[in-house]
């Protein structure tokens, strides 16, 4: 019995050995080479195909080699070229299949770049910044475009696509996906002051008109469904936007920054609202929530200063975090029975505001929900919100009047 124990412990020990001398060398193993070549680092996959992953020299036009060392280029890695900023114009060989994710960001200078037939993939915010590019054209081989591709590209006012190309097209300088069902990105430079989205459009993606500060009207088609995050974002000049019935869903800070919209009315389809969708929309005044949301996300219109009305839905579960916050202008609201929760600092100085009524059906109230407003509560004596107002120090007046 006891030399079986002896034994066992040996080849426990043993195994806590392999292993730990296994764990480095598994480590070491997921660590590529990194070669240098003409300006150039890269590290090489299984077939010898070499990626690029940092270009020093300072040069104004280049063309990257379809090799180095006698290894096909295939790839451009995460950043390889952000920062160069003196780049003006780059050719890249047809041996290329992948552009990774900021390639290019923050090339400032780039006013040209010739992508190569048999590229296949193009990464998250791969021209991020390139605030010198006027257009761009995308050949017949790509299959996959990653999010963001040329967000902050202020010149950027045309996409081009190969008429073979399976999987996107342009119409008017405007990318969209091969179907044409959903709108992936408006030029931020192109300089109309009105654009009516296609027919046929169902979706527009994330960040497609974000930053783009010409527009001043768009129309929407009916049929659209999802409009993606921060889809509108920081179009500072657009005043008018009609939401089609039908919508269902606005992402994250579809409207954020839009600062110039005084008003919008939601279509009853809508069924969610992101996070800071009209964040800091600071000339919006006048908003009515339809009857199909339960619930208002967090910092949905913070910031919005001129705010002054909101009608809230009937069936509203839950009120964000700083939902409200700095509303300034707000100087009433109703909430609804059957109201749950409301959370931090929801109403975090709105100056404007002087009394509330919180519903009996309350279940949670937030940290510093009221704070920097000079106002009474009004509610129930046995529920949540006399005990909250005792709390905060926030007078509390019966509701019934009693």
């Amino acid at each position: 019995m006891h030399q079986t124990k002896i034994t066992s412990l040996f080849f426990m020990i043993l195994l806590l050995l392999v292993t730990a001398l296994a764990v480095p060398r598994a480590a070491a193993a997921q660590e590529p080479a990194v070669y240098e070549a003409e300006g150039f680092s890269y590290s090489l996959d299984e077939e010898g195909n070499a990626t690029i992953l940092s270009y020093t020299e300072n040069k104004k036009s280049l063309a990257v080699p379809s090799a180095l060392d006698g290894h096909p280029v295939t790839g451009i890695g995460y950043r390889a070229f952000s920062l160069c900023e003196s780049l003006r114009d780059i050719t890249l060989p047809d041996s290329l299949l992948s552009i990774g994710d900021q390639a290019f960001y923050n090339c400032t200078s780039l006013k040209s770049i010739t992508l190569p037939e048999g590229l296949t993939t193009i990464g998250d915010r791969a021209f991020a910044y390139c605030r010198s590019l006027t257009q761009i054209s995308l050949p017949d081989s790509l299959a996959f475009i990653g999010e963001e591709p040329f967000i902050y590209g202020s010149k950027l006012a045309a996409i081009k696509v190969s008429a073979k190309n399976e999987a996107y097209t342009a119409i008017d300088g405007v990318l969209f996906n091969k179907s044409g069902d959903t709108l992936l990105v408006y030029p931020q430079g192109r300089n109309k002051t009105s654009y009516a989205v296609p027919e046929g459009v169902s979706s527009i993606g994330n960040s497609a008109f974000t930053e783009n500060r010409h527009l001043k009207k768009v129309s929407l088609p009916n049929g659209l469904l999802h409009i993606g995050q921060t889809a509108f974002a920081s179009c500072t000049s657009l005043g008018s936007i009609e939401l089609p019935p039908g919508l269902l869903t606005i992402g994250d800070g579809a409207f954020a920054y839009c600062t110039s919209l005084p008003g919008i009315t939601l279509p009853d389809s809508l069924t969610s609202l992101g996070d800071e969708a009209f964040y800091y929309c600071e000339s919006l005044e006048v908003i009515s929530l339809p009857e199909g949301l339960d619930a208002i996300g967090q910092r949905a219109f913070a910031n919005c200063k001129s705010l002054s009305i909101i009608g809230l839905p009937e069936r509203l579960l839950s009120i964000g975090g700083e939902a409200f916050a700095y509303c300034t202008s707000l100087n009433s609201i109703l909430l609804p029975e059957g109201l749950e929760s409301i959370g931090d600092k929801a109403f975090y100085y709105c100056e404007s505001l002087k009394g509330i009524t919180l519903p009996v059906s309350l279940l949670s109230i937030g940290d510093k929900v009221f704070d920097g407003c000079d106002l009474i509560i009004a509610g129930s004596d046995n529920s949540i919100s006399f005990a909250y107002a005792q709390q905060e120090g926030i007078p509390f007046k019966n509701a019934s009047g009693n």
